[in-house]
C-alpha cells in the first residue's frame, strides 16, 4: 500500500493496525480518527474505553444505563454497575460496586467504598477504609481515614466534613461532625455526633476517654485539645481544658496555648470545685497570679487603652483577702456614687427574709422603719436607720 491510495473493503475514518495473528486489520466501530475534527474515538456507545500507560490504565470511561463513570491514573473498578464517579489516583475507588457520584482525588482515596454514595474524597487516603456511607467531604491527607472501617456503622455515617491533615483521621462512626484543621478531631477512634470543631488540634484528644462524645463547639488554635470525652461543650478561645472528662461547660478564653489562663465559664470552673451546681465564673488569672478583675464602664474615650474613663469595678486586685466593690475613673473622668438597693416588705425583718451570714437593706412599710439587717444564724440583728 501507498499513502493515500485505496484501501479495498475499509471503513471511512477507521484505524488500520496490526492484528496478532500478523495481518492488517480495522475495527470501524471503537477505533477511529476524524481528520476533520482531529479527535481519536475509542470505543463506541455502550461500551468502555481505555488508554494505557505501560502496564496500568491511565484514563477510561465505563458507560452504563445509568450515566458515566471516569476513572485515571489507575483508579477505579472495570466490573461497577453504579454510576457518575469520578476517581484519579493509584487505588482510588478501587473496589466500587454499587456506589454512585462519588468523587476521589488521591492514592487509596476512598479504597475500600464499594455501595457508598455521594461522597468527595481529596488527598491520599482521605475517606480510606469507608464502604458503605455517603454524603461526607473528606480534604486533606487520611482526613476522615477510618470511618466506616469495615462496614462499621451500616453505611449510617453521614453528614461528616473533615478538612485538613488527618481531620476525623481515626473516627471510626459518627453522624453530622466538623473537623476544620490539622489534626482537629484527631484522637477520635470509636463513635461521635454532632461535633463542630475549627482549628489546628482543636479537641485533638476528645474520645480517648471513651463514651461518645456528642455535641462539641471548639474554636480556636488548640481549644479544648486536652479534654478526653464529654458532651454539650461550647469552647471559643485558645484554653486547652483538663485531662478529663467534661461536660455542659461554655468558656471562652484568649487564644493562648495554655491549661492555665483564664477563662470566663460556665460550668467548667465550678464543676471543678464541687460545687454541685453550675455558675458562671471568672477564673483566677493564673498567668499573672492574681483574682480576677471585672469592669463596668460608664463613659471611656477608646476601645483598648482608655485614657479618659469612670467605671466600677469589682475585684480582689488591690488586696488579695478583701473583695471590693468600688468607683473608678481616670483622666478628665469621675468618681461616682455607689448606690445598693434595699427591699420592701410587710411587717418587721425576720429570719426567712435573707440567707444566713448575710446583711440587707430592708424597708417594712407596715410600721413605716428601714432597717439595716444580719441573719446570725437564724438570729436577726437589726439596726434601724433613722
Amino acid at each position: 500500500m501507498s499513502i493515500g491510495g485505496a484501501v479495498t473493503g475499509g471503513t471511512d475514518m477507521s484505524i488500520l493496525f496490526v492484528h496478532p495473528s500478523a495481518t492488517l486489520a480495522q475495527d470501524a466501530t471503537n477505533f477511529t480518527w476524524d481528520d476533520t475534527n482531529k479527535y481519536l474515538k475509542l470505543g463506541s456507545s455502550g461500551t468502555q474505553a481505555v488508554v494505557y500507560l505501560n502496564t496500568l490504565p491511565a484514563l477510561y470511561q465505563l458507560p452504563n444505563t445509568s450515566g458515566a463513570n471516569w476513572f485515571e491514573g489507575n483508579a477505579g473498578n472495570v466490573t461497577l454497575t453504579g454510576y457518575l464517579n469520578f476517581g484519579t489516583g493509584d487505588g482510588c475507588l478501587q473496589l466500587v460496586t454499587s456506589g454512585y457520584q462519588n468523587v476521589g482525588v488521591g492514592s487509596l482515596a476512598m479504597n475500600n467504598l464499594t455501595a457508598g454514595y455521594n461522597n468527595v474524597a481529596l488527598g491520599s487516603k482521605a475517606l480510606w477504609f469507608t464502604q458503605l456511607d455517603s454524603n461526607n467531604i473528606a480534604i486533606g491527607f487520611t482526613a476522615l481515614a477510618t470511618l466506616g472501617i469495615s462496614g462499621h456503622g451500616g453505611g449510617n455515617n453521614v453528614g461528616n466534613i473533615g478538612i485538613g491533615l488527618g481531620a476525623m483521621g481515626n473516627l471510626d462512626t459518627g453522624v453530622n461532625n466538623v473537623a476544620l484543621g490539622s489534626q482537629s478531631l484527631g484522637g477520635l477512634t470509636g463513635a461521635a455526633n454532632g461535633n463542630i470543631v475549627i482549628g489546628g488540634g482543636s479537641g485533638a484528644a476528645l474520645g480517648s476517654g471513651g463514651g461518645t462524645p456528642n455535641n462539641n463547639t471548639f474554636i480556636g488554635y488548640n481549644c479544648a485539645s486536652r479534654i478526653t470525652t464529654g458532651g454539650n461543650n461550647v469552647w471559643i478561645g485558645g484554653l486547652v481544658g483538663p485531662s478529663a472528662q467534661v461536660d455542659d461547660s461554655i468558656v471562652i478564653s484568649n487564644g493562648g496555648n495554655s491549661p492555665t489562663y483564664s477563662a470566663l465559664d460556665y460550668g467548667l470552673t465550678s464543676y471543678a470545685l464541687s460545687v454541685g451546681y453550675s455558675a458562671w465564673s471568672f477564673s483566677h488569672d493564673f498567668h499573672w497570679g492574681q483574682g480576677a478583675v471585672v469592669h463596668l464602664y460608664n463613659t471611656q474615650d477608646s476601645v483598648g487603652v482608655a485614657t479618659n474613663y469612670e467605671r466600677a469595678a469589682f475585684d480582689w486586685f488591690a488586696t488579695a483577702n478583701i473583695f471590693r466593690v468600688r468607683s473608678q475613673a481616670g483622666g478628665t473622668g469621675t468618681v461616682r456614687l455607689i448606690a445598693y438597693d434595699a427591699f420592701s416588705k410587710a411587717g418587721a425583718p425576720a429570719a426567712g427574709d435573707l440567707p444566713a451570714g448575710t446583711c440587707a437593706f430592708i424597708d417594712d412599710t407596715t410600721n413605716n422603719q428601714t432597717w439595716l439587717v444580719f441573719n446570725k444564724a437564724g438570729t436577726i440583728r437589726k439596726v434601724q436607720l433613722t
